[in-house]
This record gives structure tokens, sequence and C-alpha cells, in this order.
């Protein structure tokens, strides 16, 4: 059976996915080209395409302040205790003249947190770590946004949409919840839609706010399914006669967790 020809990217070839359904179906996409497209000899590697972009956007990006590494590769910069990371990351089912994917991840961390985890011992985190996001979910509507680089023809324009992305959107928002942080005791309601939920979690607690930190940890596991409650439920029994060694990896274990640890008033769902 002869290679279909792919669909043609636009000319920023930009692939976006708003919905789930669209999502798994270009990741089912992705799965036929790595599995049945020809390779092509003479075409420059995934790998070579890639680091090309990425080192065109880090050039671009250095004027302003950020520091570039290749091994990730990413973009840092920090601001007092605010870090900000930019990860550039590559489509693992990627195929030479075919697809070479570009996706953006944002991190952020925060000195003034990190100091405190470290003092209380037996944190919910480890590190500075307290935001993250992908960034075509910070575009209206959110959406999974990656740039297939393997047509050579769209690489300069696909490397001014990623610049003016960044800066459109991922520093505006790296911007604010800076502003929020900064000063190193923020009020932890604020960030709410901000940071992520172990963090807020433990911003709260550091302020004293017990019972919002709580309400989190009741808000988290009443929308959870069934089964993770039950896991909830379970840890919490576990958790009360002593906490382990080292933190669950995440879900239900670690928001059982929290509320041992920072003996927080939620009550398990299902209890009488």
């Amino acid at each position: 059976m002869p290679w279909p020809e792919r669909r043609k990217p636009l000319d920023t070839g930009r692939r976006t996915a708003t919905t789930t359904d669209d999502l798994i179906r270009q990741v089912a996409e992705d799965k036929g080209i790595d599995r049945f497209a020809p390779r092509q000899p003479g075409v420059e590697t995934p790998r070579v395409v890639f680091m090309s972009a990425v080192d065109e956007v880090a050039d671009h990006f250095a004027a302003s302040g950020w520091r570039y590494a290749r091994s990730g590769p990413h973009l840092s910069r920090r601001e007092g205790d605010i870090s900000a990371k930019l990860a550039f990351v590559s489509n693992r089912l990627n195929v030479g003249g075919e697809l070479v994917g570009l996706w953006v991840d944002l991190r952020l961390g925060d000195r003034t947190i990190s100091r405190w985890r470290k003092e209380i011992g037996n944190p919910l985190v480890t590190g500075d770590e307290v935001a993250q996001r992908h960034l075509g979910h910070l575009l209206d509507p959110p959406r999974w946004l990656e740039w297939n680089l393997a047509e050579s023809s769209v690489r300069p324009a696909a490397v001014a949409d990623i610049i003016e992305t960044v800066e459109g959107a991922a520093l505006p928002w790296i911007e604010s919840v800076r502003r929020l942080l900064d000063g190193g005791l923020p009020n932890p309601t604020s960030l709410a839609s901000h940071v992520t939920e172990t963090s807020l979690i433990e911003y709260l607690a550091r302020a004293g706010q017990l019972e919002d930190a709580a309400a989190v940890v009741q808000a988290a596991v009443e929308r959870s399914h069934e089964r993770a409650q039950h896991r909830f439920a379970e840890r919490l029994g576990e958790y009360r006669d002593s906490l382990p060694d080292e933190q669950p990896a995440g879900g239900s274990a670690l928001l059982a967790y929290a509320v041992i640890r920072f003996d927080l008033p939620v009550v398990s769902p299902g209890a009488s």
C-alpha cells in the first residue's frame, strides 16, 4: 500500500487541538506516520531541525536576559526569588521530512516557598517549582499547540510564530504570576488559578489558612472518580498511623498526605 500524501501544513506549521478527541486523532495520525511513512535518505534528521529552530528562538530571547541551555533544551531567567523556565519539547514520533514537532512548556519557581519546604520537613513538593503551563493553554480558547518543522519552507514563519506566541502569551503570564509571588508572602487566595494545586495547599498552610487549604483538598477529592476517592480514604487511614518517609507521587495519595501533614479538617467522601 503506497504512503498517502500528508495533509499540507499551515503557513506557520501550527498544529492545534482544542478538544480531547482532536488531540487523540492527531496522535493517531502521528503514530501512523511513525509506523508507515518511508524514511527518506538525505533528509535532515529531526533533531538537527528541532535544535536549529530552538537555537533561533533562544537567540531572540537572549537579548532580553534569558539564559539558554541546549541540554533540555530550555531558556531560563530569574528576577529576585522568582525563576521562569521555557522548556522546548519535541515529538517522540518524529519522522524526518514528515513530522518534527516542537512545543513549549512553562515552569515557575519560588525560592521563598522552597526555603519554607526545607525548613518544615516533609513538604508536599521538594524544590522550588510552583506553577506549570503548556503554552497553548494560555491562549483563548485553550488548546494543545505544536509546530511541525518538517517542511523547510515553513520553518522561518514557524520560528517567528513561536517567538510571537511566547511574547504575546507566555511572558505576560509569567509576569502576572511573578507579581503575585513577589515579596515572599503573597495572599494565597490570589494564587488559586495560577499555581499548581499542591503548591496552593502549601501556600495556604504556610499562611495558617488551614480551612482554605482543606477546602482545596476537599474540592479536589470530591471531583475525582470513585476509585480515587476510595484510595484517598485508604491512604488517610494509613497515614494517620505514620506518614511515609517519602511523599507519594501524586493524586489521591498526595492529597491524603497533605491532610495528615498539615492536620487539615477534611471529611473523607462517604464518611458519616
